[in-house]
């Protein structure tokens, strides 16, 4: 998840636009058009990786439609009680630039689309899993150099 995405983030300048923009949308006292217009910023930017527009056109969505899907999951999973901190990642952003997650939490949607709370529970602890894995998973390569 994270060397993928380092990789991505190569330029100090995506590395400075990243940070902004995870913390603008993580921000919980920006609630209102800066948290949305910085949201808006981030799927649009994220949905154009390939990694991720990957992930949205096997799902059927075009970019355009892409980018309303991530920003669509960004706040199922906030409903979901996924908007939390997991080490430093926010869990709902980790959605909308990991792909293997993404993937996921759209196999969920797609499971049990019938069910709106289903899915939204089941969204929100399958992303809160599955960064926490990946974080500890991160934190174990650390302690073995």
């Amino acid at each position: 998840m994270f060397g993928s995405l380092f990789r991505f983030l190569s330029a100090a300048r995506e590395v400075g636009k990243f940070k902004r923009l995870v913390m603008q949308v993580s921000a919980s006292s920006s609630l209102g058009p800066e948290r949305n217009s910085a949201l808006d910023e981030f799927a649009g930017w994220m949905a154009s990786r390939e990694g991720i527009a990957s992930v949205l056109r096997a799902h059927g969505y075009s970019l355009a439609d892409g980018r309303s899907k991530l920003i669509e999951i960004y706040w199922t999973l906030l409903r979901g009680g996924a908007g939390q901190w997991v080490g430093t990642t926010y869990v709902p952003t980790a959605a909308l630039y990991d792909p293997r997650l993404l993937n996921r939490l759209l196999d969920i949607e797609r499971a049990t689309e019938p069910s709106y709370k289903e899915t939204v529970l089941t969204m929100a602890v399958t992303a809160l899993d599955y960064v926490e894995a990946q974080t500890n998973k991160a934190k174990g390569k650390r302690r073995t150099r």
